[in-house]
């Protein structure tokens, strides 16, 4: 099974979420990484913002990564694992749709990106595209659902899913809880990966050993469906009010 990764340039994970992405880059499976452009000095600008809204390890991570986003390491990786490496600011376009038909990449992996894939690029793979959400599908959809769980107590964690052309629907292979009592939500996000990479590489085990993806579950919206978005400076201010280290 040949497996693409697709992934953005900068995050405001811990290590700019190499822990993860090397890991990946060493499963003997994976073809092409497909790297995201979205570095850009508006993200300091943001960092910025978010450490004067308090959120101060989050904004400094972003600051970092931005200035540092350690592209060359996963250059590196790609070269020693034999990974061809592309980088262009989307998906969607036309080249990079031609490079995973000619490369005859089964299944796109997306991780931490924010693109929204088009119905061309989506059926580019064989097996289609996985995505993995950071929410507990069906009934967490948006940006950060992990950060509004915690602030909730409620359980934080992720979701392997199939991508379709509507954000956050399409098949639920995997759900997988990481706490609910983890105030520091940067703390969680520097171990969570470790989680990831368990159920990714499970994932990846059955699909390689069924030929097909997995039957999975409906991903259907229930009354409890809640939709999140970044925090504004008010939500963060309860959030660090309710004791939460960001």
């Amino acid at each position: 099974m040949n497996i693409a990764i697709v992934t953005s340039e900068v995050t405001y994970i811990p290590q700019n979420y190499n822990a993860l992405i090397g890991e990946l880059l060493g499963l003997g499976n994976v073809r092409l990484f497909i790297n995201l452009s979205n570095r850009s000095p508006s993200l300091i600008i943001k960092g910025l913002g978010l450490i004067a809204f308090g959120a101060k390890k989050i904004g400094l991570q972003l600051i970092k990564n931005t200035v540092y986003p350690k592209t060359i390491l996963r250059k590196n990786l790609c070269h020693k694992n034999k990974i061809k490496y592309f980088s262009f600011d989307s998906i969607n376009e036309a080249e990079v749709i031609q490079i995973i038909k000619e490369n005859k990449i089964d299944l796109i992996l997306n991780i931490r990106t924010r693109c929204i894939y088009t119905t061309e690029s989506l059926s580019a793979p064989r097996l289609g595209c996985i995505n993995l959400h950071h929410g507990i599908l069906p009934d967490y959809r948006g940006t950060m659902c992990d950060l509004y769980a915690l602030y909730e107590g409620r359980g934080a964690g992720f979701s392997l899913h199939k991508m379709e052309a509507k954000i956050d629907a399409g098949t639920i292979y995997s759900t997988t809880e990481v706490s609910s009592t983890q105030l520091d939500y940067w703390q969680y996000l520097a171990t969570s990966h470790e989680q990831e990479l368990v159920k990714i590489k499970e994932l990846l085990a059955q699909i390689e050993s069924l030929g097909h993806l997995p039957e999975g579950i409906q991903n259907i919206k229930t009354s409890k469906t809640k939709y999140t978005k970044n925090p504004t400076k008010e939500v963060i201010n309860k959030m660090i009010s309710k004791g939460m280290i960001l």
